[in-house]
């Protein structure tokens, strides 16, 4: 593969990661509920899995 090519290549994929980065940002609202959910039932759930493996 020639320079020019991985060159090309590279700029795509950074451009990509960049959109989609931002693209989250301007949706970050969607997976906000997710985040809550997934904060507020992790440590119970981490305790009763520690208890029910002792027991």
């Amino acid at each position: 593969m020639s320079k020019a090519k991985k060159f090309q290549f590279w700029t795509i994929q950074l451009v990509l990661i960049a959109l989609f980065i931002y693209i989250c940002t301007k949706i970050s609202f969607v997976f906000e509920p997710i985040v809550v959910f997934f904060t507020t039932l992790f440590f119970p759930i981490l305790v009763s899995g520690f208890f029910t493996s002792v027991a």
